[in-house]
């Protein structure tokens, strides 16, 4: 029997992302007239049918689903007044589906958006980069979907964020304006990109004021919980 063509073994083969492919077939955004190409004759060669019904977000639906791993971290709150207050804004509403301890394979998300009905998701979750890219390398290009805060690298799937390594920096750049030079650094697992990106600028920051560092005064703590992280 056949192995059935997905969306993923065209962009596999063409060398691009998932979403490149749905834009491509879509034909919705601006896709580069060569990689338009490649990827229409990749198509054509595996007998993919463009034309199925693969989609998971419906255009009627005004829903965004959000995706928190948990509500108790205070970061979480004015995310989700933001996100909210614009949905509401432009005419949409917000679900959110906490995921800790669950919702950890596709075919969970899978099911949640088929029974829902939902026009995105957004991912303000602290999954681990490779744990995001199991998930959405089969989402992408059967709903729109948006990362905050931690990501998946190398991919075209819009993100919402900060620079973190200019963030740690600053904070950093304050304390040792103080005076400070035993500076603690506590931090997520190193799984996390955001987590490796803060923990490189506070590295690089100390050495360029010349202070030694001490692998002592690093914490790693083995998930993303507030209280934690209070406690230590």
């Amino acid at each position: 029997m056949k192995n059935k063509v997905t969306i993923k073994d065209i962009a596999d083969k063409a060398g691009v992302s998932t979403a490149t492919v749905s834009r491509v077939i879509s034909g919705k955004d601006k896709v580069k007239e060569e990689t338009k190409q490649l990827v229409n004759e990749i198509i054509k060669n595996m007998g993919y049918d463009a034309n199925k019904k693969h989609s998971l977000s419906y255009q009627s639906s005004k829903a965004i689903l959000i995706c928190v791993t948990e509500l108790v971290n205070p970061f979480i709150v004015p995310v989700l007044e933001g996100i909210q207050n614009s949905s509401r804004k432009n005419g949409y509403y917000t679900m959110i589906l906490q995921t800790k301890d669950s919702y950890t394979e596709f075919s969970e998300y899978e099911q949640v958006l088929k029974e829902q009905h939902i026009a995105g998701v957004i991912f303000l979750s602290s999954m681990t980069g490779q744990q995001l890219k199991s998930i959405t390398e089969q989402l992408n290009g059967r709903v729109p979907i948006v990362f905050c805060s931690e990501y998946v690298e190398n991919s075209d799937i819009s993100l919402v964020g900060i620079n973190d390594i200019e963030a740690i920096q600053k904070s950093t750049s304050y304390l040792l304006a103080q005076g400070k030079r035993k500076i603690l650094f506590v931090n997520s697992t190193r799984n996390h990109n955001y987590a490796r990106n803060r923990e490189k600028g506070y590295r690089d920051l100390m050495k360029t004021h010349n202070i030694s560092i001490n692998e002592d005064y690093f914490i790693h703590l083995p998930s993303v919980n507030y209280a934690l992280a209070y406690s230590a």
